[in-house]
């Protein structure tokens, strides 16, 4: 008889469990793939820019955010920096609303107004009354201009 080594093979239940264990570690994989795709659904949103609302509703909804930014000014004024916080969160809703619309008729007022409404939340955030102040009225004086050409 030949000393030859023994080779051994796993028995079939261990075998049976890797592959279970394979399987189970593919569909936990393959769930949270599709639940990311499934949350992060923003990329078949459109981004707020690239929504058109129709003029008629822009030329409506811009005159409420002056208003809200005037509101965010004298909260900030009066040092309640929260409720100007809460009057920019009300405007910058609208502006998503008719934004897109806003940036397709005139790029530059866009901007200025994006750049007005930065200065309302950074001043709210940073208790800066001053800065809240100088993008209210930015934002009053651009968005005027753009009701002004579009009526």
């Amino acid at each position: 008889m030949t000393d030859q080594p023994t080779v051994r093979r796993p028995r079939r239940g261990i075998r049976l469990l890797a592959v279970l264990v394979s399987l189970l570690t593919a569909s936990v994989f393959v769930a949270a793939c599709s639940d990311d795709s499934s949350s992060g659904d923003s990329s078949s949103e459109q981004a707020p820019e690239d929504v058109k609302a129709p003029m008629a509703a822009v030329l409506t909804k811009l005159p409420t955010m002056v208003e809200l930014g005037d509101k965010a000014k004298g909260a900030a004024s009066d040092g309640d920096f929260d409720a100007a916080s809460d009057e920019y969160e009300e405007l910058h809703e609208i502006w998503e609303e008719v934004e897109g619309t806003v940036k397709d008729t005139d790029a530059d007022l866009y901007e200025r107004i994006e750049t007005a409404q930065g200065l309302i939340k950074d001043g709210a955030e940073s208790k800066n009354a001053e800065r809240v102040a100088s993008g209210a009225d930015a934002q009053a004086t651009a968005v005027r201009q753009f009701v002004d050409a579009n009526q």
